[in-house]
């Protein structure tokens, strides 16, 4: 049987305390979501990620480290009836902080580009709203983003972070990100846009070797992965315009 003692670990505390900048920040929770450390300050002591998270941990992973720093993620779940016999339906979604200007224009352009829901939220922002991204019996039941106060974000999220950290916090933009419809099928959108834009592309993605597109993710010319049936390096729109050039040629072009 596993003890779970209800309070953050002294090695674990002191990590948190030490970090300076985002960057450290994202380091750690990398290091939280791949359970090499037990605690992070915003969640439940010695829990790691939820179970529904597993699949996505590469993913949030690679956003960390890039400095894209999550505090909140869940996959796309299908319409079903739950535990209270009312119909739940889940988007999937992810919210975090990010300081990099350069960072936060690429994850903009590439969600906008991809159909995503996109909200930014800063410390001014008091209006905001947030993202339902989870119903139950056809009413919004969970929010993503929306406006949280200093005091939320000192005393809730990072509790016990260093002084630099923190205030990289409070500068930084909080960007939520959500599938556009429910359910598993267009969650994969949101987590093909996340792994380009940190570079993370699994190896068996199909993508066209011209334009760049994908199933789920278009290219800068808006079109998508479709399968040509003739030439299976290309899509369907790359094959029409490229006819009759090998993928060598248009490749080398390129």
């Amino acid at each position: 049987m596993t003890i779970r003692l209800p309070w953050m670990s002294r090695r674990d505390r002191n990590r948190w305390k030490a970090t300076q900048n985002i960057g450290q920040l994202g380091g750690l929770m990398a290091l939280w979501l791949e359970g090499i450390i037990a605690s992070w300050p915003g969640y439940q002591p010695n829990y790691g990620p939820d179970e529904e998270t597993k699949d996505l941990i590469p993913t949030l992973v690679a956003c960390n480290r890039a400095g894209y720093v999550t505090v909140g993620s869940q996959p796309g779940i299908d319409p079903a009836p739950g535990f209270d016999g009312k119909v739940w339906a889940q988007r999937a979604a992810v919210e975090g902080f990010v300081t990099d200007q350069d960072l936060l224009r690429r994850l903009v352009d590439a969600a906008e580009t991809a159909g995503l829901e996109v909200e930014l939220v800063d410390q001014l922002d008091k209006d905001a709203k947030g993202l339902t991204v989870t119903t139950r019996g056809g009413r919004a039941h969970t929010n993503f983003g929306g406006y949280v106060s200093g005091r939320h974000l000192r005393g809730a999220i990072w509790p016990g972070i260093g002084a630099g950290a923190l205030d990289d916090v409070f500068r930084a933009t909080r960007i939520t990100l959500a599938a556009p419809e429910y359910g598993v099928a267009s969650g994969a959108l949101l987590w093909e846009v996340l792994d380009t834009v940190t570079g993370r592309i699994p190896d068996d993605v199909a993508r066209c070797v011209v334009c760049g597109c994908t199933e789920n993710t278009p290219c800068t010319g808006g079109c998508w992965w479709v399968p040509s049936g003739s030439m299976d390096d290309l899509c369907s729109a790359c094959v029409g315009q490229y006819h009759g050039q090998t993928v060598a040629e248009l490749t080398e072009e390129g």
